[in-house]
């Protein structure tokens, strides 16, 4: 690093996987995630210039009753949530509070749909912590399975990060 400052390795204590959706119901993520060095704590580090970020696609599918105009058709929302912006002794661009979340505005009829989420490793880049973490949608259709699909997210403490279908 030019500075010379090292931050050492990064760790996140939220790795579980969590039900975001299931049985028509959002379900709220119960551990929130973060990305702070090592051996600290999020409360550890200066978060006065820190930032609310929400990253978030939007999905919408019809449906056979959708089709035929007994229904809307489904549309969903899906995403990350997350405070960047914290600083160990004003340095680096650090991450707490990181939630997963999946909602829908209208589910057409005879569709249901199970999505999980979790975060993974956190690391640095340059000056900057990434949380990685990934959201996953099955989606059946009359209780069969219909598709299912997997977004990959990097959220940084910078604010920015990218979120992928693959």
């Amino acid at each position: 690093m030019s500075d010379g400052v090292s931050f050492g390795e990064l760790w996140n204590a939220a790795k579980d996987v969590a039900v975001l959706f299931q049985n028509g119901e959002s379900v709220n993520m119960t551990s929130r995630a973060f990305a702070v060095p090592a051996g600290k704590q999020p409360m550890d580090l200066d978060w006065t210039s820190q930032a609310d970020r929400t990253m978030q696609v939007t999905w919408k599918g019809d449906s056979y009753a959708s089709d035929i105009g007994i229904s809307s058709g489904t549309k969903m929302r899906i995403g990350a949530k997350w405070m960047a912006g914290g600083r160990l002794e004003g340095r680096g661009l650090f991450l707490h509070d990181a939630y997963l979340y999946c909602v829908f505005d209208d589910i057409s009829l005879g569709q249901n749909f199970e999505v999980t989420g979790a975060f993974g490793d956190a690391v640095m880049v340059g000056q900057t912590a990434e949380l990685s973490g990934w959201i996953h949608v099955n989606w059946k259709q009359f209780k069969l399975d219909w598709g299912s699909w997997q977004y990959e997210l990097k959220l940084r403490g910078d604010g920015k990060g990218p979120m992928n279908r693959i």
